[in-house]
């Protein structure tokens, strides 16, 4: 896994939302929490400069985590997944419309990109409708 994957997956994992209103949370949830941001763990190669397309890629992901900040959990493990999941998805298709944006991607990165964004955006849909479904 790169680390764009894993500091997006970890971004994921660890900005989960408490509300001042609960009971304190248990160590663990406590110890995801205590980074702020997942985000300060992505580097740049000694000596280079981030290009626009990482600097879209960041704006993404710190959209992400707003929105992961902001989302109310419902103790319903599948529903909350599907809460989770969902800006998560965006949060790639956001990535892959700056990506596409580009104008030197490689044909085959460009075709992966494509097929991913139609994939994603299809599983928002349908995990939308499953909530929706639920009255969740």
């Amino acid at each position: 896994m790169n680390r764009l994957a894993a500091a997006t997956l970890l971004l994921i994992l660890g900005g989960l939302p408490v509300r001042a209103d609960d009971a304190p949370p248990d160590p663990a949830t406590r110890e995801c929490m205590a980074e702020d941001s997942m985000l300060g763990m992505l580097t740049m190669k000694p000596g280079a400069e981030a290009s626009e397309a990482d600097r879209g890629y960041m704006k993404a992901m710190q959209a992400t985590q707003q929105t992961l900040m902001k989302t109310e959990l419902s103790g319903s493990s599948g529903g909350d997944f599907l809460r989770v999941m969902i800006p998560h998805h965006q949060s790639a298709i956001d990535m892959i419309d700056v990506l596409l944006a580009q104008k030197d991607v490689d044909p085959e990165i460009r075709k992966m990109a494509e097929a991913m964004r139609a994939a994603q955006a299809k599983e928002i849909v349908e995990m939308q409708g499953w909530l929706e479904k639920q009255g969740q």
